[in-house]
């Protein structure tokens, strides 16, 4: 039970940081739905997201090493 609390804290904290990046503060109700929907379903959503920011890193560091 603590592995799931633990990957559904971290779930949320990578959503609400993506909210907070794109300057969408979380400020209606179906945001934060959202949010606690992504913490409720982590074990699918937090391997897709983490996939998605590595592709991500891996992308930028391509462009660079090709500039």
């Amino acid at each position: 039970m603590l592995f799931y609390f633990s990957f559904s804290a971290l779930a949320i904290a990578i959503a609400l940081q993506s909210a907070i990046q794109h300057n969408e503060l979380p400020n209606d109700a179906s945001t934060w739905f959202f949010i606690l929907l992504v913490g409720v379903l982590s074990p699918v959503t937090l391997p897709c997201m983490l996939r998605k920011k590595a592709l991500d890193l891996y992308h930028r560091h391509v462009q660079t090493q090709a500039a």
